[in-house]
């Protein structure tokens, strides 16, 4: 079960688009940017990992997703 936040300012939800505003209760969900992999250079190897970024999603999203 996600955790409610109060919104201090406006957001936009990740999932919907629609308007988060200042003093509802949204959740934070984290999402993946990018990919993992491995590439060879003159013997050398090279490895990334994704990043992930924390992105804000209205409760009726956050519990319908589930």
């Amino acid at each position: 079960m996600p955790k409610n936040i109060k919104a201090r300012k406006n957001h936009k939800c990740h999932e919907c688009k629609s308007d988060i505003p200042k003093g509802d209760h949204y959740t934070r969900k984290s999402i993946r940017m990018g990919e993992s992999g491995m590439v060879g250079y003159d013997d050398t190897v090279h490895t990334w990992e994704p990043y992930y970024v924390n992105v804000a999603v209205c409760v009726i999203c956050a519990y319908t997703d589930q």
